[in-house]
């Protein structure tokens, strides 16, 4: 996030304090760019309003456009589908549907406030620096997340006011239907939003890629046979197709590739079941030689064809309805997730309050 702000604050300075337009010795292409560049971090601003809008006309009453629901659906739902279509079109290798407005969600409050400074005071704002080498150790929600919690709690009441105002005959129900439809969209929005600020443990010290490889796991001479399911440099997943009941975290087994004649030392990390009747084990690698560690490598990463095949299976793309219906289960998984560790903290912390109170009291 400090980052972004420091981006869109950066191409709004240039743009105010280097206008590009009168500078000397740009060619017109250059100044368009600069300009593009500048524009661009507008869609911070545009977010913020689109996601206040809805409580604006349900709960204030503030109308944005004098017209009914049906003319707001002849003139948005066409261009609504036809740019998700183009959008599609262009960008169904590279990038699911929907899931650039949750960035721009994310996004939108704290690069608005970046380009107020630089309005306010164009040679205020400092450069700050992105953090490197963070690592989560413990699950805990991002102190970024208190507007989005404002968002939320306006955007669910203007849904309270729907029911009342499709009953008033003042109101154009056909718009207030349009309207309350949009707020539901907001609303899945901010609450995967939440989902992503409820920061959780990064137990790996390195992230794993699919791979897909016999592998026999030796536990004191007892065979069992597994497939690698992902790695990394630095440990492995395995799905096993019988339960290694006499393991448990924390042991030493030996991994046996047969075919490439390797053996590599590992501790098992974690053990669970599966859908199916399998399970699953992962270990870190005891790497004892240079050897060993180039194995590593080369069984995570050594494979142009795994390496294609995960390409395609993460880039394939997901059709318009089917990004829609991942986007709700993230908001429903995550966020609510979200909500849920926020009100078990602070009921946690109202109770060690109010504990140390009565002690005090008591004493």
């Amino acid at each position: 996030m400090i980052q972004r702000v420091r981006w869109g604050q950066g191409m709004l300075q240039i743009f105010l304090l280097k206008n590009p337009w009168i500078q000397p010795k740009l060619a017109f292409v250059q100044r368009l760019l600069y300009t593009n560049f500048t524009i661009y971090w507008g869609f911070a601003v545009a977010r913020l309003v689109l996601m206040l809008a809805p409580p604006a006309y349900l709960i204030f009453g503030l109308n944005l456009a004098d017209t009914d629901g049906a003319q707001l659906v002849a003139y948005s739902i066409p261009y609504l589908i036809a740019s998700l279509i183009v959008t599609q079109y262009y960008y169904r290798d590279v990038r699911w549907p929907f899931i650039s407005q949750i960035y721009e969600t994310i996004q939108s409050f704290y690069v608005s406030q970046g380009i107020y400074k630089v309005l306010r005071k164009p040679r205020s704002p400092s450069f700050q620096v992105t953090p490197k080498g963070e690592q989560l150790d413990a699950e805990f929600v991002s102190s970024l997340s208190w507007p989005f919690y404002l968002l939320l709690g306006l955007n669910v009441l203007s849904l309270g006011f729907v029911i009342e105002r499709l009953l008033d005959p003042q109101w154009h129900a056909s718009a207030v239907a349009f309207v309350g439809s949009w707020a539901v969209l907001d609303l899945f929005f901010l609450l995967a939003a939440l989902g992503i600020m409820l920061e959780r443990p990064q137990r790996r010290t390195e992230p794993r890629v699919p791979v897909r490889e016999a592998v026999i796991v030796n536990l004191n001479g007892a065979m069992f046979d597994g497939v690698a399911v992902d790695a990394s440099r630095a440990g492995i997943g395995i799905r096993l197709s019988h339960p290694m009941t006499m393991v448990s975290p924390g042991d030493t087994v030996t991994l046996e590739w047969p075919e490439r004649k390797q053996t590599i030392q590992a501790t098992v990390r974690t053990l669970r079941s599966m859908t199916g009747g399998s399970w699953y084990l992962g270990a870190s690698y005891e790497l004892d030689s240079v050897q060993d560690e180039r194995f590593s490598v080369a069984l995570a990463f050594g494979s142009s064809a795994q390496l294609e095949a995960n390409n395609r299976a993460r880039y394939g793309g997901s059709s318009i309805i089917g990004g829609l219906w991942f986007l709700i289960r993230l908001a429903v998984r995550y966020g609510l997730a979200h909500l849920l560790n926020l009100l078990v903290t602070n009921a946690t912390r109202g109770y060690r309050r109010f504990f140390a109170y009565k002690c005090q009291i008591e004493k």
